[in-house]
C-alpha cells in the first residue's frame, strides 16, 4: 500500500490541484489584470500602480481564503511587503548580484530587499530581466 501512495503522489506532482479550479482562475484573472494596470503606469504613484497594487493585494487575500498556490514566477512579480507589482513600463526595482549563485531584488516603493537564488530556476526570470537591462 505505501508504496502505491508514493506512485500516486508522483503521478500528481505537476498536476494543479483540481479541487479548487475557481480559486485559481480568480487568483490567475486578479494577476492579469494587476500586470496589465501596471504595464499603463508612467509613474510610481499614478492612478494605473495604485489600482494595480490594490488588486494584488486581493490576489494575495484570494489566495489566502481559498488556499491556492501560484506559480513562483508569477509571485515573484509582486513585492512580499507592499503588494507592488514589479514588472512596467519604467524601472520599480533594483536589480543586483551581491553573491555568486544569488539575485537581490529591491523594491522601489518599499525598499525591501529579496533574495533569489539562481540555482534550480528560482532567479531565472529575474536574471534574464537583469541581463534584458544592460
Amino acid at each position: 500500500m505505501g508504496r502505491k501512495k508514493q506512485e500516486d503522489k508522483k503521478d500528481n506532482k505537476g498536476k494543479k490541484n483540481v479541487k479548487n479550479k475557481l480559486g485559481y482562475a480568480r487568483a490567475e484573472h486578479l494577476h492579469r489584470c494587476a500586470l496589465f494596470l501596471s504595464n499603463l503606469g508612467a509613474r510610481n504613484n499614478d492612478g494605473f500602480s495604485k489600482t494595480s497594487r490594490h488588486i494584488s493585494k486581493l490576489c494575495r487575500q484570494v489566495m489566502d481564503t481559498e488556499m491556492v498556490h501560484l506559480e513562483r514566477e508569477q509571485k515573484q512579480q509582486f513585492c512580499k511587503n507592499c503588494r507592488e507589482v514589479l514588472i512596467g513600463n519604467y524601472e520599480k526595482t533594483e536589480i543586483s548580484v551581491k553573491q555568486r549563485g544569488s539575485i537581490t531584488e529591491k523594491c522601489g516603493n518599499c525598499h525591501k530587499e529579496r533574495n533569489y537564488m539562481t540555482k534550480d530556476g528560482y532567479g531565472k526570470q529575474l536574471k534574464e530581466r537583469m541581463n534584458s537591462n544592460k
